[in-house]
């Protein structure tokens, strides 16, 4: 499931990205090893090679790979939807939501 989550993230909507690490590959490296390191899961390699615009599987020392990720954020007493919104997203309009 957060395979199929970051999938989502990285492919279907780039706009959505909150920021890039770069990472400049050393000797030895491997995709699989860097998606291990980022995501704690080797098979999504293929993800992070298609989002650096890879069509094989190989990546060489010295290359600048960028890294998609999300910032987490604990909410804390008193945080309201808008706020966190605004802070996060740049408008507290993004926040109405539904109940479920």
């Amino acid at each position: 499931m957060r395979a199929l989550a970051l999938a989502f993230v990285l492919l279907a909507v780039p706009a959505v990205r909150a920021a890039d690490k770069v990472h400049v590959v050393t000797a030895g490296e491997s995709a699989p090893a860097l998606a291990k390191k980022y995501y704690g899961d080797s098979s999504l390699s293929d993800l992070l090679l298609r989002y650096n615009g890879k069509t094989g599987k190989m990546i060489h020392p010295g290359e600048r790979l960028s890294i998609p990720y999300c910032e987490v954020y604990r909410t804390r007493s008193g945080d309201t939807w808008s706020e966190l919104a605004k802070k996060h997203l740049g408008r507290a309009t993004a926040a109405p939501t539904s109940p479920s």
